[in-house]
């Protein structure tokens, strides 16, 4: 099973264009689900180091250490991102429980080491599509031409405009949730 955790890795990088894009498609159109999934894909992975360090993450950004590049000009992403750390970065929350339930610890340290290795890659790229997704949901969830859905039906309200704070707080949560699963 040589190489089989990085083709595992690949195809589940691909669930960002095939899941996500067609979840947001829903509240706007299909270009602009496609084209905003993409780049926020792309920063996603160009700025992974910042946003897999929850303490590079909660800085301002001044700092070029630290910057998000142009995710950094849209108001609150930074501050939501770091508010949606337990769903963006489930698998860390995941890891956690398992050391503090000792399942790490009951295996060796070289056993654990291989472990870590062997998971590296699906690991990372399953916390990128989770943030690319989280960053394509907000960025869609801003725009003026959001379509809104009827919290009782689910079905479109015909409601059209960006979200509130909150309200784009909980879409992007949503959106990782029902394409990247919990």
């Amino acid at each position: 099973f040589i190489g089989g955790w990085i083709s595992g890795a690949v195809v589940n990088a691909m669930s960002v264009p095939m899941l996500t894009a067609p979840q947001l498609s829903i509240h706007t159109g299909t270009w602009n689900a496609y084209s905003t999934t993409l780049t926020s894909w792309k920063e996603a992975w160009q700025h992974q180091a910042v946003l897999r360090d929850i303490v590079r993450l909660k800085n301002d950004g001044q700092d070029p250490k630290n910057s998000l590049g142009s995710l950094d000009k849209i108001p609150g992403l930074r501050e939501a991102m770091h508010d949606a750390w337990d769903v963006l970065f489930d698998t860390e929350v995941h890891s956690i429980m398992g050391i503090a339930q000792g399942q790490m610890f009951s295996q060796s340290n070289t056993v654990q080491k291989a472990i870590e290795v062997w998971m590296a890659p699906f690991r990372l790229s399953e916390q990128m599509n989770r943030v690319a997704s989280f960053i394509a949901a907000y960025k869609v969830g801003m725009q003026d031409d959001f379509k809104q859905l009827d919290p009782k039906t689910g079905a479109l309200s015909g409601k059209v405009g960006r979200l509130s704070a909150q309200e784009l707080n909980n879409f992007a949560r949503n959106v990782v949730d029902q394409t990247q699963n919990n």
